[in-house]
């Protein structure tokens, strides 16, 4: 029997996700283009869970990474994708029915368009998160008219054509994963072809870390997102370079919050 080749490859990478993986990768089954057209790559990072017992359920393949963090995942599975588009989200999403189709569309029409950014809403009816969402997006479609340009790839939603991620030579491990999984990519990869922003084009996520870093405080809450991430993108954006560590934890894991 002829094997069919795959036109797009998903990336997830998983760490103790036994909460939420399986309605993330049910969604990824239920889509409009046809399943076997697509694979499903689950990259464990050493879940004491069962994560991957669940994940196994579902996808095509299920990669172990010993390597602890982000980075070291979403490089492992980009490695073992067997299809040209890549497309990436998280465990913690739910993606539309016409996602696959849609990221899909986008970078194969486009010959010149090597990787193309989507955004995220929360899944749930918070209106100050979902307002949040919406005035991103609309800033970010403002941008990327005006410049043309675009160096943010949203983690849980963006599509990346693998022939230019070994190009670039993947995602620098030693970064920041702040930086690097959204920024430090997607301005290595403006330097082999054009990157995309699609405003239509999203995901739910879940807002636990939001949750959490509200929960534990408003200086945590400062801490974490104004002065280490908005520092840290800013840092990154007027050099260029590995921003130096200020205040705020970082992205550790904020599970057992939940």
């Amino acid at each position: 029997m002829r094997k069919i080749i795959k036109k797009v490859s998903i990336v997830i990478p998983a760490f103790n996700e036994e909460k939420l993986i399986a309605r993330c990768l049910k969604s990824l089954c239920e889509q409009t283009m046809k399943r076997e057209e697509y694979e499903i790559i689950v990259v464990n990072n050493n879940s004491t869970d069962k994560t991957e017992e669940i994940a196994k359920k579902y996808a095509d393949k299920v990669i172990f990474e010993k390597r602890q963090g982000q980075l070291f995942a979403r490089q492992t599975g980009f490695e073992v994708a067997e299809a040209e588009i890549i497309l990436r989200t998280d465990a913690d999403c739910i993606v539309p029915k016409n996602w696959v189709k849609k990221g899909y569309n986008f970078l194969h029409k486009n010959k010149k368009i090597v990787a193309v950014s989507g955004f995220y809403y929360p899944d749930n009816n918070d209106f100050g998160l979902i307002y949040f969402s919406w005035f991103t997006i609309q800033y970010k479609t403002i941008i990327y008219k005006i410049t043309e340009k675009v160096e943010w790839l949203t983690s849980s939603c963006s599509g990346i054509k693998k022939s230019a991620f070994l190009k670039i030579g993947g995602f620098d491990l030693k970064q920041d994963v702040v930086i690097e999984d959204q920024l430090g990519i997607g301005y290595r990869l403006n330097k082999v072809g054009k990157v995309a922003f699609d405003k239509d084009w999203f995901v739910w996520t879940s807002p636990r870390r939001v949750v959490a870093r509200k929960n534990s405080g408003l200086k945590e809450f400062m801490n974490d997102y104004l002065l280490y991430q908005i520092y840290n993108n800013f840092y990154f954006y007027l050099f260029k370079k590995r921003p130096r560590k200020i205040y705020g934890k970082g992205w550790e894991n904020i599970r057992e919050n939940e």
